[in-house]
């Protein structure tokens, strides 16, 4: 995670030039470097929370993806596991979740 360089960056080169040339409103100057750490304080939490949804939708797709090769993967197995059984027998029963038949086809 490097989302903290630039706001970083941008406030450690306005204080290098404060310090440098100075400011042409100096009675300002606190008043600025004040608004500027602010607004990069800000603009580092709104990148981090940015970065952590990037993130957090990353991984969800990758669950996904997994799962769906684990139900392919499923579903092959249901289909070898039924085309076996109706060559061995005359009728095969598919049951749901409550074991109660959910379908009933003659095979042969």
């Amino acid at each position: 995670r490097i989302v903290w360089v630039i706001p970083l960056s941008v406030v450690t080169a306005f204080v290098v030039s404060l310090a440098a040339v100075g400011s042409p409103f100096a009675q300002g100057m606190w008043n600025t470097m004040f608004t500027v750490v602010f607004i990069n304080f800000f603009a580092y939490q709104g990148a981090r929370r940015g970065e952590q949804h990037v993130r957090d939708k990353w991984l969800a797709v990758q669950r996904v993806r997994e799962k769906d090769a684990e139900l392919a993967d499923s579903t092959l197995l249901n289909r070898a596991f039924h085309s076996m059984a109706g060559t061995t027998s005359d009728m095969v029963l598919i049951v749901d979740s409550d074991l109660r038949i959910a379908t009933s086809e003659k095979m042969q």
